[in-house]
């Protein structure tokens, strides 16, 4: 009997959109095994590593590494980021994508409370990605000059850098389907409030039958876990599939309060990313601008 060697898939999206959540649902499948990003990138950059992978793997259908650094990059030629070892060829251009999305005032909400060594992952990492990109990509420095602007300008650095992190990683789904990349948009919402139907479309897309187990990812062993089950990103595999972080950024309103009140288009900022987390079509920074405007025209009758 000839043993199938597993095909490559990616779990993409803005980091703190449900990406773990999901290769715990998805590895809970008998066919998918999926690598998290505590070895993922060191796997993609070795071919040896990536062969042997895929070697223990042999039997599985799918292949799966959930990494969220490098949404934006699956079409550029080379794949990295700031802050780690990793620096490779993209040799997984047109692999398929399940790409998740999230309301960015709660994914903002959950960067806040991610605790790291020297403060929240909000605080570490955001602003500092943005600096990166602002110097080394000269599509977003064109792209989001405008955001760009309102950042450098506000106190509240952290909270407007980590929306526009998520923008621009969010915004990398219409690339993907521009280029015919085979790519599956799963809203975190969806996939915690109409499980069942939101995990069949992902095994649909994967072309899997649907097995009972995706619906009870806390019974079964996760890799990259520790002796608890929990992820390098405090994610506690043993807790079945919730509601009860939708919605949870109105406990923080205090920060958004307190960025309205020094500057009100970063607020406006915010409000029209929670409104539109994905529109139907990439409106450019300039629509974003004139819908400020018209916004902040309409409060002042």
């Amino acid at each position: 009997m000839v043993k199938i060697k597993p095909k490559l898939f990616f779990i993409l999206g803005c980091q703190r959109t449900g990406t773990t959540l999901a290769r715990f649902i998805l590895e809970s499948h008998s066919k998918i095994s999926c690598v998290d990003e505590h070895r993922a990138y060191s796997i993609l950059q070795d071919k040896k590593l990536l062969k042997k992978e895929i070697s223990s793997n042999i039997g599985n259908r799918w292949l799966g590494f959930k990494t969220p650094r490098i949404t934006e990059q699956m079409l550029e030629p080379f794949l990295a980021d700031v802050g780690i070892n990793f620096r490779t060829k993209n040799n997984f251009q047109y692999k398929p994508i399940i790409f998740l999305v999230r309301n960015v005032l709660d994914t903002i909400t959950s960067m806040r409370e991610l605790d790291q060594d020297d403060g929240s992952w909000l605080k570490i990492w955001a602003l500092r990605t943005v600096d990166f990109w602002c110097k080394t990509n000269p599509y977003f420095l064109k792209h989001y000059k405008e955001e760009i602007k309102i950042l450098n300008s506000t106190k509240n650095k952290d909270l407007i850098a980590g929306a526009l992190y998520w923008k621009f990683k969010t915004e990398s789904y219409y690339n993907y389907k521009n280029n015919s990349i085979p790519i599956i948009q799963i809203h975190y919402e969806d996939l915690v409030s109409k499980k069942k139907e939101t995990i069949k479309q992902v095994l649909d897309f994967l072309n899997l039958k649907w097995e009972d187990s995706v619906l009870s990812h806390e019974k079964y062993s996760h890799a990259e876990t520790d002796e608890k089950g929990i992820t390098v990103g405090n994610n506690d595999s043993k807790i079945p599939i919730h509601e009860s972080s939708v919605g949870k950024w109105v406990k923080y309103s205090d920060a958004v309060e307190a960025v309205q009140a020094e500057r009100e288009d970063c607020v406006i900022m915010l409000e029209l990313y929670a409104k539109n987390p994905l529109p139907t079509q990439m409106r450019s920074t300039n629509n974003v601008i004139l819908e400020c405007a018209e916004i902040i025209r309409k409060r002042g009758e």
